[in-house]
């Protein structure tokens, strides 16, 4: 779109669509499923997507969620918002429904609401069955954000029969419509990994090669979860931290005189490579590049939290749970080395370069 000025903040779908592309303009008919108008000229297609304006405003509030609709609140009172250029999934989502598009105004990034949606927006804001709407969709999304936290990675009849379990089907949320709104929703957050077959929390390395392993598995039954924990889970988007990741982490901070929060991140992002089955050597590497033993027994204290942690770390290979409970509740073992000690042939952790048993495992 053109540059605005400060007094040109008020325009009408019309308007602005007459500063979009082609291109963009059938994005939008595509969105609204607007059959028999693909061969039109822009000025022809304009008037059809003007027209049919109710048409793709009714489309949006069926697939909005709470994020969504709070930032179009915010466009509607004074016509655009602020909206930096980093956010152009976001931006790109707006467009694509016809509901805002990105501008310069006053030298800034900014999305301008075309003035026809506005005042539908802010009576959608007080409107009972749009709320429900917004709310409705907002759990279902939470509740995948879950269950993908959960699992890692299902298939789409996977998924669907989980949140029917979990009572999220609906007359209005069935079908190729929870497909649309998941996906939609990705479209404008880029939250999840998406094929035609399969959905992926993006922290899964390999999504086939998980979906293979979990397969072989069929003796171990999917961890229970009430739709209740999975919205919490889904808002707080990681796991809860375990007893033993506590004291680990405790531990770092006194031993090592670590900040707590460079602890937490270089947890993170192991427990993520414990739940990408990384092996228990692998693991090991990738935390004791930050930390420098005084001995061996400092090298051996700490190879035993990690164990700790990993065999308390629910696992997407063992369908939510962590190897402890495997091994309390089924006759199954755990998936892979990371659940054990160094092998007395593994290079010792603590960086020497000799084999544990002559070194840390004497």
């Amino acid at each position: 779109m053109r540059t605005m000025t400060t007094h040109e903040m008020d325009f009408t779908l019309n308007e602005i669509l007459a500063t979009v592309t082609k291109y963009d303009l059938d994005k939008i008919r595509k969105f609204a499923d607007i059959k028999g108008v693909s061969k039109l000229n822009k000025p022809k297609l304009i008037e059809v997507l003007v027209d049919e304006q109710q048409l793709l405003f009714d489309g949006a509030m069926q697939l909005m969620d709470r994020v969504r609709f709070d930032e179009l609140k915010r466009m509607a009172k004074s016509g655009y918002m602020e909206y930096a250029q980093a956010n152009r999934l976001r931006i790109s989502w707006y467009m694509k429904t016809s509901l805002a598009f990105p501008s310069i105004h006053e030298g800034k990034q900014v999305v301008v609401m075309p003035s026809e949606y506005r005042s539908r927006i802010l009576e959608a804001a007080q409107d009972l069955d749009a709320q429900r709407i917004i709310k409705e969709n907002d759990e279902l999304i939470f509740v995948t954000k879950g269950l993908l936290e959960t699992f890692g990675v299902l298939r789409w009849t996977e998924l669907y029969e989980k949140l029917e379990a979990l009572g999220m089907i609906s007359a209005r949320l069935q079908g190729s419509t929870v497909t649309k709104l998941i996906n939609e929703f990705n479209d404008f957050e880029d939250y999840f990994e998406v094929t035609d077959k399969w959905i992926s929390d993006l922290m899964v390395d390999e999504p086939e090669e998980m979906l293979a392993g979990i397969d072989t598995r069929p003796s171990i039954h999917p961890v229970e979860a009430t739709k209740e924990q999975l919205l919490e889970l889904g808002k707080r988007g990681e796991l809860a931290k375990t007893k033993e990741y506590e004291r680990f982490e405790k531990y770092l901070m006194k031993t090592f005189r670590v900040a707590k929060e460079d602890v937490q991140d270089l947890l993170g992002l192991t427990v993520i490579d414990i739940r990408n089955e990384l092996t228990f050597h692998e693991v090991i590497q990738n935390l004791v590049e930050s930390f420098e033993f005084s001995s061996k027994a400092e090298a051996a204290e700490f190879t035993s939290y990690v164990t700790k942690l990993a065999n308390s770390t629910p696992r997407w290979l063992l369908k939510g749970h962590a190897p402890n409970d495997i091994s309390r509740n089924e006759p199954v073992a755990a998936a892979t080395p990371v659940t054990k000690a160094v092998g007395r042939n593994e290079p010792c952790p603590c960086g020497s370069g000799k084999k544990y048993k002559k070194c840390c495992g004497k």
